[in-house]
């Protein structure tokens, strides 16, 4: 929800999206491809895309057609082949424009490290603290979870507005009380159970308690009446791998749980 605010007001001000902008469309090839992708069919308007730079590889319009068929190859799955055509386009523009759509292919897809690095070499590139790449940095700080940062990052994108409410987002989101994963598998480990009611599903640490103290009782009745061996085989299988399951499973509800936390802020 935070990240969709925050991009709203990226496209909203600032230099023009280059992924909304229409291209002149004199050319036949450029004409098809536009609505191709304007009928939500990129893999067609990778070929006329492709056509057009190919008998125009100067035209002024290259960098930014470029620009477009690297999205729609984006858009079939071919995520290295794309981004390597996006960052060509870059390339061949001076200017923002470009490289911040080479941040936001980053972010869509998850690639934040990525994201960051791109970001901080524009911040140097650029000379100065342009708008634009503060509210992308405001964007990714989101994603990470870095809610003072992603504050601070709006704040210098917007020394003079009014901010109140993304700010109170953000403050709220920073309150989200965290669950360790590590405490929850220490939990588990020490009474089979408790760390999933610490993740917050009572229910289900009540079910690995059950499983896990039934499999013990059965266990120690087998060597209190010198089945040894049953007790042996009860230990070393069902009680180990519901144990160790139990364990586990305390430790990926917590970061579900977090995950979860951290979406409805975004």
């Amino acid at each position: 929800m935070l990240a969709e605010l925050v991009l709203l007001c990226l496209l909203g001000g600032g230099s023009p999206d280059a992924e909304s902008a229409s291209l002149p469309d004199a050319d036949p090839a450029l004409t098809l491809a536009e609505s191709f992708l304007a009928s939500g069919a990129p893999a067609q308007a990778v070929t006329e895309y492709k056509r057009f730079l190919f008998f125009h590889p100067q035209d002024s319009r290259a960098a930014e057609v470029r620009s477009r068929l690297g999205l729609c190859l984006l858009a079939e799955g071919r995520y290295q082949e794309g981004m390597a055509v996006l960052r060509q386009a870059a390339a061949m523009q001076p200017g923002l424009e470009l490289r911040l759509q080479v941040v936001r292919a980053l972010l869509r897809a998850g690639r934040l490290a990525e994201a960051e690095q791109e970001l901080l070499g524009l911040q140097a590139f650029s000379g100065g603290p342009e708008r634009d790449i503060w509210l992308h940095l405001a964007l990714l700080r989101i994603e990470q979870g870095r809610w003072a940062e992603a504050e601070e990052a709006l704040l210098r994108a917007f020394p003079e507005g009014d901010l109140r409410p993304l700010r109170e987002l953000l403050a709220e989101a920073g309150r989200q009380k965290r669950k360790s994963p590590r405490t929850a598998r220490l939990l588990s480990a020490l009474l089979p159970g408790a760390g999933q009611a610490y993740a917050g599903d009572p229910a289900d640490g009540l079910n690995a308690l059950a499983v896990n103290g039934g499999i013990a009782v059965l266990a120690a009745a087998a060597a209190v009446n010198r089945y040894y061996p049953e007790a042996v085989l009860l230990a070393l299988f069902p009680l180990r791998r519901y144990y160790t399951g139990n364990i586990g499973n305390a430790g990926r509800l917590a970061e579900r749980r977090n995950a979860a936390a951290e979406r409805e802020h975004r």
